[in-house]
């Protein structure tokens, strides 16, 4: 915590590049960024956790800028959201924010990490191919599937067959999915994809 605190001290006294900090390339730091980091933390005992929250919203909206912003002074990729359990990278899935995935990844953040009712980024981001390849390439477990009420809920796979986007049925089936996983309620993805009257997919 004082780490941070530090860092964001010495960068509002310094706007020029800041290098070797865990990034591969040069990032020019705004003082208004740095500022607004500053005045905006309850207190010094909460500032970790306020780059957190920060950091999940930066996920959500796409900010690739202050994600890596909020990275370098100490937010951590993998925390999870102190009510919803879910972590910075499944924020990101979920919106669609194929950039924002890509830099945590790349920022060691956890493909295979699960919320509270075991949900994943790739049960997230099921419906973006492009994210759905990113997670499956960095080891996310392809068959997860989320609980919910005492439940078992749907995998990505499941998902991505109700919704009929064959690319990413296709892509989950080549890597491994398991078309035979059933949910609470007895239904598999083949199921689902003959609910949607996709006979290419559930064959």
């Amino acid at each position: 915590m004082m780490h941070s605190v530090i860092v964001l001290i010495l960068l509002c006294k310094n706007t020029g590049p800041v290098h070797n900090l865990g990034m591969r390339m040069t990032i020019r730091i705004p003082v208004f960024v740095v500022l607004i980091l500053l005045t905006s933390a309850p207190s010094a005992f909460c500032f970790d956790r306020f780059l957190d929250q920060q950091l999940y919203s930066a996920c959500e909206s796409g900010s690739t800028f202050l994600i890596k912003v909020l990275l370098l002074v100490g937010a951590d990729a993998n925390a999870k959201h102190p009510t919803e359990g879910v972590t910075p990278l499944m924020g990101a899935a979920g919106a669609g924010q194929v950039e924002a995935v890509k830099l945590l990844l790349e920022k060691n953040a956890d493909p295979k990490a699960a919320g509270r009712n075991g949900d994943t980024a790739l049960t997230a981001g099921y419906h973006h191919l492009a994210i759905v390849k990113m997670l499956v390439e960095k080891g996310a477990d392809i068959n997860a599937q989320p609980v919910v009420n005492q439940k078992k809920a749907m995998t990505a796979l499941m998902s991505a067959s109700m919704d009929g986007d064959k690319d990413v049925v296709a892509y989950l089936l080549e890597h491994g999915a398991d078309p035979a996983i059933k949910t609470g309620s007895e239904k598999t993805a083949i199921d689902m994809a003959e609910m949607r009257h996709l006979p290419e997919i559930s064959k």
